[in-house]
């Protein structure tokens, strides 16, 4: 398509043209002359030629605004060329030049093309709002990345957030809906809950001084109360497009949800939360889901529904959800996920995700959901999309019966299998209902006597059976309930081998999910060829190990790193100490193909670095020492030593945990002692001990503990190196108890050596330790001294921890329990080193710890156990 000359006849015929048709867009998008003079037309339109029907400059500048809305949403070439003309600034310089008296369609049809260009750049950065969308060329999305974080200058949003109060309905639709799909990230939420218009913003300059900082109250937000002012309007499109925006705003965003949950000081006026509630029962289906996904990410906001994210800062305005709007929220997106109707498909595909927001990460609403039977409903409806799981499956079958497939249908899919996953993270019974026959009966079933649970290994070194800890992904054990066939796992099956990235990522969630239950595991999930599906696309051949050619993905080609990160997550589950199938991957080559995902596929992907570790820590937990060696051998010493060392924190939590799990018993601290070397090892835990996050902090004492079980030698090694006991004291002052528990369990093992060992032929005791060093520099090699008594090293240890484990026991009562502390808050102790200087703030140890604690006191005072 060539276009000689721009004016109203020929960009209407264009406009024409590339509705619904992307060939054309993207035909249209390589003509750089007729797009540079598109976006010209939007501020410096040529006048109507006297050969043609006349039309205003403001004619063709609303269709140029109408072809820029059309070929936005074509493809990546499209927006780009858009990009590289600066349709962005283009349309914000104009918008920015609005005259009381322009004409509303004027307006309206620019406001459109913003939004129409800012989703689309939204959609190109990510993240996804609904499901894993296909991962856009690198270029594309540096460009788009830049004009993104334009739209969010303090400057453009001067210009085009006023527009949401426009007197035109559709020009306020167009940006709330703009807001709608761009809110994705915490900064940009902050950036327009914070945003003021420039008048109210000098006046909020001139009443507050720099240092003082008012909290945020709906009045202050002003997209906020001004989107629930929108609430009230008759257009259904208006309302539906300021829930949606009013959702993106609140989600994980506590300054915006506690004041849209407060109530109103007018007791006869509903909340905002309300309202959005009442909105939930609209005639409208997009009106209803919009309302649902408000309330879900207000409720989600709130500390009471989510205290994990907000454990100790609350909002002075926030109250907590009422229980109500959960059960309302669950009751119209399972009426929903039952609908059956063609074009309900979009509508489904909704629910499924508003019911995964709900959700997620939260056992309590998981729970809830389950009750409510979510679960069966979402069963059903992945049993309505999928073929016969009676027929035989293979990668040939999945792959003809998905390339004939709408797109509708596996983003529904994907959906689903999403809720799936996150409803069965949690619960045992849950995952139990999953691989039973059972599962499509419209209600949960009754709730089962608890089963046996496996604990954690003992976290403090004395005095229980075994002194030594180790990490691996958490696994709750249960009962072999499975009996009969189950409708789901051959459905799932199906799911891992389907051409839609999206649904071959929410299928590996749910096996992650199925395979944290140890009984599910050792049966269901091995023996329906699930456990394997999931290591061969870890693999990379395709999900059945023959390398067998699939659409997208086939034997040397590369699986989307998503559905690789979701597989390799359910592959750390698989190689536990519980799992059947451990030492079968390891066979099949598992080892080099995390090496390799370490040192290539994970450059510059975190996440994929941190969980090919999470697998290697789960390996080395509680095995056999040839098992260690093999795993060692394969990894490398010098790798581990180089991760320790990695900028990125989580890495270095997980190459701590590799050591933790190898120094689980005396020949893996020798191991770990004489592969790393005694200096650079204990250099390596001293770093770790300072670090600013707390779960290295934590993980670094938990290796430390185990390494203080060794040899005599091992032990004085870490009593004399430099600065050891000092770091070690600081983290025991100023760190939770989580962290303190290792750091206790450390001291009593190094107390009871130094009052125990090397008893000499005349009664005396005597070890190799020397004086801890006060040297300011740490030299590599261990200095050390020989016929030290261990008394000396008691007086050490007393001088340094002494008064330190004396408070922490005053301050539980004396007596070793917590009690007194619990009402003490923001007490701090002592003001030296030895009195224990800012322990924690506000002192909570659990009965463990302060046991422990005396355990250390009664070493260190009278050299015998308890």
């Amino acid at each position: 398509m060539t276009i000689a000359t721009v004016n109203l006849a020929n960009l209407k015929k264009v406009k024409n043209s590339v509705i619904g048709n992307p060939s054309a867009k993207l035909q249209l998008a390589r003509d750089d002359f007729f797009i540079r003079k598109l976006i010209e037309c939007i501020n410096y339109p040529s006048p109507p030629s006297i050969h043609e029907p006349q039309g205003s400059q403001d004619d063709i500048r609303i269709e140029a605004a109408h072809v820029i809305s059309s070929i936005a949403y074509g493809s990546e070439e499209a927006l780009s060329a858009l990009l590289r003309c600066n349709a962005p600034h283009e349309l914000l310089y104009a918008i920015s030049h609005f005259q009381p008296q322009d004409p509303i369609p004027l307006r309206a049809a620019f406001a459109r093309a913003l939004r129409a260009l800012a989703v689309a750049i939204s959609d190109v950065v990510g993240p996804s709002q609904w499901g894993i969308k296909p991962e856009n060329a690198l270029s594309t999305r540096h460009e788009a990345t830049e004009a993104l974080e334009y739209l969010f200058q303090i400057d453009s949003l001067d210009i085009y957030l006023p527009l949401l109060i426009d007197t035109s309905p559709q020009t306020s639709t167009s940006i709330a809906q703009l807001l709608a799909s761009t809110l994705r990230t915490p900064e940009h939420r902050k950036a327009i809950s914070g945003w003021l218009p420039p008048a109210e913003r000098a006046k909020e300059v001139k009443a507050h001084r720099g240092w003082e900082k008012a909290s945020m109250t709906m009045n202050q937000n002003w997209v906020a109360r001004n989107l629930t002012g929108l609430l009230r309007s008759r257009d259904i499109k208006l309302q539906e497009a300021a829930l949606s925006a009013l959702a993106a705003l609140a989600k994980e965003n506590l300054a915006v949800a506690g004041p849209l949950a407060k109530p109103m000081p007018d007791r006869e006026l509903p909340s905002p939360l309300q309202t959005v509630i009442s909105l939930s029962k609209s005639r409208s289906p997009d009106v209803q889901l919009a309302a649902c996904l408000c309330a879900t990410n207000i409720i989600r906001a709130l500390p009471a529904s989510n205290s994990h994210n907000h454990p100790t800062h609350t909002h002075p305005s926030a109250v907590p959800p009422d229980d109500t709007c959960a059960r309302t929220v669950m009751n119209i997106v399972n009426r929903m996920i039952s609908l059956s109707t063609p074009e309900s498909a979009t509508h489904r595909t909704r629910a499924c995700f508003i019911l995964y927001n709900l959700v997620t990460d939260d056992p309590a609403l998981c729970q809830a959901a389950f009750e409510r039977g979510c679960l069966s409903k979402l069963i059903a409806l992945v049993g309505s999309l999928s073929p016969s799981p009676s027929a035989p499956d293979t990668t040939e079958d999945a792959d003809e019966d998905s390339i004939e497939e709408p797109e509708t249908t596996s983003c529904l899919r994907e959906a689903a299998l999403t809720a799936i996953a996150a409803i069965s993270l949690f619960d045992n019974d849950i995952r139990r209902f999953l691989t039973s026959p059972s599962c499509l009966t419209s209600s949960a079933p009754s709730p089962t006597p608890p089963y046996p649970t496996l604990m954690r290994p003992s976290l403090s070194p004395s005095p229980s059976p075994s002194p030594y800890t180790s990490a691996s992904t958490t696994i709750i054990a249960d009962s072999n309930q499975g009996q009969g066939q189950t409708p789901f796992l051959p459905l799932l099956t199906h799911a891992l081998s389907h051409k839609h990235t999206g649904t071959r990522y929410a299928a590996c969630q749910c096996v992650r999910a199925l395979s944290r239950a140890v009984a599910v595991l050792r049966t269901s999930v091995v023996d329906s060829g699930l456990g394997m599906k999931v290591f061969w696309i870890v693999m990379g051949t395709g999900g059945d190990g023959k390398g067998t050619t699939r659409e997208g993905v086939g034997k040397g080609e590369k699986e989307d790193r998503r559905v690789l990160g979701a597989a390799l997550a359910a592959v750390c589950n698989l190689v536990n100490e519980f799992s059947p199938l451990r030492q079968t991957l390891l066979d099949e080559g598992l080892m080099p193909r995390l090496v390799q995902i370490l040192d290539v596929e994970g450059v510059g992907e975190p996440a994929l670095r941190i969980s090919a570790l999470w697998a290697v820590k789960n390996l080395l937990c509680k095995t056999e020492m040839e098992m260690k060696q093999e795993v060692m051998e394969c990894l490398g010493w010098e790798r581990l030593l180089r991760l320790l060392e990695d900028p990125d924190e989580g890495v270095q939590e997980q190459a701590l945990n590799i050591i933790r799990n190898l120094a689980e018993n005396e020949d893996g601290i020798d191991m770990v002692f004489r592969e790393m070397g005694t200096a650079v090892l204990l250099d390596r835990i001293v770093g770790a001990l300072k670090s600013s996050d707390e779960d290295v902090v934590l993980q670094a004492a938990y290796v430390l503990a185990n390494l203080s079980n060794g040899q005599e030698t091992h032990q004085s090694h870490i009593l004399t190196y430099p600065y050891m006991l000092e770091t070690m004291h600081t983290t025991l002052v100023n760190s939770k108890t989580d962290i303190r528990r290792p750091i206790v369990s450390c001291i009593v093992q190094l107390a009871r050596t130094s009052r125990g060992i090397d008893t000499d032929s005349d009664g005396s005791t005597s070890t190799n330790t020397s004086l801890i060093s006060n040297s300011n520099t740490i030299p590599s090699p261990i200095a050390t001294e020989s016929n030290v008594r261990g008394t000396e090293t008691t007086q050490v240890l007393r001088r340094m921890f002494e008064s330190t484990l004396r408070h922490m026991c005053d301050w539980a009562g004396g007596g070793g329990g917590a009690g007194a502390l619990r009402g003490s808050p923001g007490a701090r102790v002592g003001t030296g080193m030895g009195a224990g200087v800012g322990i924690a703030s506000v002192i909570e140890d659990d009965r463990d710890v302060v046991d422990q604690a005396r355990i250390a006191l009664h070493w260190l005072e009278h050299g015998d156990g308890l």
